[in-house]
C-alpha cells in the first residue's frame, strides 16, 4: 500500500502521467488502416500490371503489348491494364526486359490527403507515406 501511496504522491508532484487521447488513436488507426488499404491497392495493381505482359506475350497483340521501359497510368490504361481496385491518380511503374515491374512511383489523392506509394528496393517493397505531386520518384520525371 506505501508502494501505491508513493507512486501516486511522484506521480501528482511530477505531473508524469501519460494520457491517451481515445479520440487521437482512433484517428492514427483510420490512418493506419487507410494507407495499408492503399498499400494493398498498389501492390493489386502492380501484379495487374505483369499480368496483363504475360496476356500480351501470349497473345502477341502488338498494339497492347508492353514492352520495356517507363510508363504513366494514362498509358498504361491505353494498354489495356484491367484492375479493379483503386486506381492511382499519377504516376509510373518501370519495367524490365522480361516484363516484371522493377521499380515504381503512385499517388493516390483524396480530398484531404495525399498518399505516395514508391517501390523500396532494398525491402522489395511497397512503402506509403503522405506527400505531393513532387514527391513522385525521379522515373516519373
Amino acid at each position: 500500500m506505501k508502494k501505491i501511496i508513493l507512486a501516486l504522491s511522484l506521480i501528482m508532484v511530477t505531473g508524469c502521467v501519460k494520457t491517451h487521447d481515445p479520440v487521437k488513436i482512433s484517428i492514427d488507426s483510420i490512418d493506419q488502416t487507410r494507407m495499408y488499404s492503399i498499400k494493398s491497392n498498389a501492390l493489386g495493381y502492380i501484379d495487374a500490371i505483369e499480368k496483363q505482359v504475360m496476356l500480351n506475350d501470349i497473345n502477341l497483340d502488338e498494339y497492347d503489348d508492353i514492352k520495356e521501359g517507363t510508363y504513366t497510368i494514362d498509358e498504361l490504361d491505353n494498354k489495356n491494364v484491367l484492375f479493379r481496385g483503386e486506381l492511382p491518380s499519377t504516376g509510373c511503374v518501370a519495367i524490365d526486359n522480361v516484363g516484371s515491374v522493377v521499380d515504381y512511383s503512385l499517388l493516390y489523392e483524396e480530398e484531404t490527403k495525399t498518399y505516395i506509394v514508391n517501390h523500396d528496393s532494398d525491402l522489395n517493397d511497397a512503402v506509403v507515406r503522405l506527400g505531393t505531386k513532387e514527391d513522385l520518384k525521379s522515373i516519373c520525371k
